[in-house]
């Protein structure tokens, strides 16, 4: 089920561009991530859909991408798999369709995350594990902590769960 291919992640080598238009929404995605570091949620989510409008009238993929990531990262962080699954799904697209290889891994473990997070909990902790391998194999390491925090976090929801499953029925 996994769409991802390490030939995909090669072509994050040749994805950086000149772009001019990317400064605004890259500074607004950065805000509404301090924002909703603050617990200003509602601002948080005005500036990501902010971010996300400007790019789209601009033109600029890149920055769509960009927004897009980062708008799934909010969701994770929300606890909200649809959400983390819509904007994964079209950031993964776009990625693909524009030989954007620099935003597939972060994207793919986030969508991985989604999965697991909306009832799948074993699956999504192959997933991730997958997508992770997938992204080390690279030999980037930028994003590594984030990746293993998502995944801890999966773990972490799937022994939560199974405790929470056997408890005995009078508790």
């Amino acid at each position: 089920m996994r769409n991802t291919r390490r030939s995909d992640l090669a072509l994050g080598r040749n994805t950086v561009s000149a772009g001019r238009n990317r400064p605004p929404v890259a500074c607004l995605c950065y805000q509404a991530l301090s924002e909703w570091h603050l617990g200003e949620i509602a601002s948080c989510k005005a500036n990501m859909a902010e971010a996300i409008s400007l790019a789209k009238e601009l033109n600029d993929v890149q920055a769509l991408v960009l927004a897009m990531f980062y708008a799934g990262l909010l969701g994770s962080f929300e606890g909200d798999p649809a959400e983390v699954e819509r904007y994964t799904s079209n950031l993964l697209e776009l990625s693909r369709l524009q030989n954007f290889g620099t935003w597939l891994p972060g994207g793919s473990i986030l969508r991985a995350w989604a999965r697991g997070a909306s009832g799948d909990t074993a699956d999504g902790i192959s997933w991730i594990a997958e997508e992770i391998e997938d992204y080390r194999v690279t030999g980037r390491t930028l994003v590594m902590p984030f990746c293993r925090t998502i995944s801890v976090f999966s773990i972490g929801r799937g022994n939560f769960l199974t405790k929470l499953t056997a408890q005995p029925s009078g508790r």
